[in-house]
């Protein structure tokens, strides 16, 4: 399960060693046990956090959207000229052209601004987006939205690549052998972590994720404290109900004795 996008904090690809400006924290849960997608970190019990650069992930989340579609595009959005916007294509930045016909001025020695798009965290971290930067590294900003130069939005400018919910690492085959699909695989051979075989990252990854863990906390001490409330006030319309079914008895002077007991004799 996604649990956060860490702005800022670089990550180096365990496989290859190549550096990426930001990175990605996941959570693995136990195939035999339960992930909560409502749940920040998915589950609580028998996991292993890891920590992976944010172009491996995308990269690696772009090959398994194609490959669900069954080899569709992966969006439709126009790049330039009729060319299709590719995932894939921004997922370790890339240059991109960008035709502004409304600030042209015909100078032909003019400087030519270029752009870079990349995948970025959105501010809150829960989400991985796609934005624009002046670098070929896609570390620096443009400080210039994408919609005012070319009239249109970036896919995924508002985020939808990291999933909230959780997803399965593999499936069994006709064989009934549990095969590992190829992002979890991606993943798993580019990533370091916290587990019982590797503890490179259990600080890190602690330091990371404590605001988001401090949060968790409230809303799961918030959602006992209103479970209490809503089992008072039903405790308490059933009370109530019950006293004026009593009252109502008393009044139609239903005889309330048990049965199999006699009245007391004078």
């Amino acid at each position: 399960k996604f649990v956060q996008c860490n702005a800022g904090y670089g990550f180096a690809n365990a496989e290859n060693g190549e550096y990426e400006q930001a990175s990605i924290i996941y959570r693995l849960c136990a195939s035999d046990g339960e992930c909560d997608d409502e749940s920040a970190f998915g589950c609580e019990e028998a996991y292993g956090d890891y920590i992976v650069g944010i172009n491996t992930y995308v990269q690696a989340y772009a090959e398994a959207l194609e490959q669900q579609q069954n080899q569709r595009k992966l969006a439709t959005s126009k790049r330039r000229l009729g060319d299709e916007f590719e995932l894939q294509e921004f997922a370790e930045c890339g240059r991109i052209d960008i035709e502004d016909d409304e600030n042209d001025n015909g100078d032909e020695d003019a400087e030519e601004v270029e752009y870079y798009v990349g995948p970025a965290c959105s501010e809150d971290g829960s989400d991985i987006v796609l934005s624009l930067f002046a670098d070929e590294d896609c570390a620096y900003s443009a400080g210039v939205d994408f919609y005012d130069l070319a009239g249109q939005n970036l896919p995924y400018y508002d985020g939808g690549i990291a999933s909230p919910y959780c997803s399965a690492c593999g499936a069994y085959n006709d064989n009934n052998e549990f095969e590992v699909s190829e992002f979890c695989m991606r993943l798993g051979e580019a990533s370091s972590g916290c587990d019982e075989n590797d503890q490179s990252q259990c600080e890190s990854i602690e330091e990371l994720t404590a605001e988001l863990r401090a949060d968790e906390s409230k809303s799961n001490a918030g959602k006992i404290i209103l479970w209490i409330i809503v089992a008072l006030v039903i405790v308490g319309i059933g009370f109530f109900l019950f006293k004026k079914q009593q009252q109502k008895k008393a009044a139609s002077g239903v005889d309330n004795t048990p049965l199999g007991t006699s009245a007391a004799m004078s």
